[in-house]
């Protein structure tokens, strides 16, 4: 297995799904139940955002795109590297697909300005809005850690309590907080759920 998986990350074959399993074929591999849960994430990662990586141009506008951090409802969100004030931030694309929607444009252009007026510790602030090769983004704080989702299933894995209700009470409390900030300035939440709340190295939480 491990044989394999080396000759796989490190070659110049595509990181997809299809082909880990044909890998696995040749290898001799393909019961074994690491790889295949391997293979079946790839394949996940690939239908969910396979399409926009592959079309995405290298730069859109002032933004170099580096990878991808992950997807939500209205679109992709890719690491990227903002060439005029040299820093890493999350870039948020507007899916292909709903662009020449002229609802979802507005809808998305709405949602980057009200996240721009709020400014608040456990809020990641958003940078800038702009439209460029056919793509609408705005750009975020790259924040260097999870979603708490990801947070809790890493612990779940290792069989390790995640956090201890006081802890949480305290930590959440930050949350609460950011959404009644929020909530002030006519701004509701529609989506709120651990995969839109982000954990900091030190533990804290920044709402998304």
């Amino acid at each position: 297995q491990d044989d394999t998986l080396v000759r796989f990350f490190t070659g110049e074959t595509p990181l997809r799904g299809a082909e880990l399993r044909r890998v696995m074929r040749e290898s001799g591999d393909e019961e074994d139940p690491g790889l295949l849960e391997c293979a079946s994430a790839l394949e996940f990662l690939d239908e969910v955002v396979g399409d926009a990586v592959a079309d995405l141009p290298e730069t859109l506008g002032d933004y170099r795109i580096l990878g991808v951090l992950g997807r939500g409802g209205m679109g992709t969100v890719f690491e990227a590297y903002q060439e005029s004030l040299e820093r890493i931030v999350a870039l948020k694309v507007l899916s292909p697909h709903l662009t020449s929607d002229p609802r979802m444009r507005k809808r998305f252009r709405t949602e980057a300005k009200a996240n721009a007026t709020l400014h608040h510790q456990h809020i990641v602030p958003v940078f800038g809005f702009g439209e460029a090769s056919g793509y609408m983004y705005f750009a975020m704080e790259r924040v260097d850690g999870i979603s708490l989702d990801k947070h809790i299933a890493n612990g779940r894995r290792r069989r390790e309590a995640v956090l201890e209700p006081k802890d949480a009470a305290a930590r959440f409390a930050g949350v609460a907080d950011a959404l009644h900030h929020a909530h002030r300035r006519g701004i509701l939440h529609r989506d709120v759920k651990p995969g839109i709340v982000l954990v900091h190295p030190d533990g804290s939480l920044a709402l998304a």
